[in-house]
């Protein structure tokens, strides 16, 4: 069984995935912002995948608006979360055009970024095809 960190500020594309993927076998967590994110990490868990959106707030509650919500959030977090943690695929998921997610890939490189999936036959083949790259 494989361990899934879904990194979402959008409550319902988590919930979604989450339900999808644990109907398919695989162990999830949720954090809906980069905070929480860290706090499981730090707490020990470790994941084989790391699905993280691009868009999103650093934190939430209070002190939410001491960060700015913006791609940088997401880029950066992406690329701390491959390089701390090389065991896990991370994986970055916008809801950008397609000509934004080709220049975000060629940035990214070697994170992987799609565009976030609209169906569940999406998201499981995004994770299948993840899997035969490694």
């Amino acid at each position: 069984m494989q361990d899934i960190l879904i990194i979402d500020d959008d409550d319902n594309f988590r919930e979604i995935a989450g339900l999808v993927l644990e109907e398919k076998g695989y162990r999830v967590r949720e954090a809906s912002n980069v905070e929480e994110a860290y706090a499981i990490l730090i707490a020990g868990e470790r994941f084989d995948f790391i699905l993280c959106d691009l868009c999103m707030p650093y934190t939430s509650g209070a002190r939410q608006q001491q960060y700015k919500y913006t791609h940088e959030v997401g880029f950066k977090t992406a690329k701390e979360l491959a390089s701390v943690l090389p065991e896990s695929t991370v994986i970055v998921l916008s809801s950008l055009p397609p000509s934004a997610m080709n220049r975000l890939a060629n940035l990214l490189d070697p994170i992987q970024a799609f565009a976030k999936p609209t169906n569940s036959k999406d998201l499981l083949a995004l994770l299948d095809d993840t899997a035969v790259v490694q």
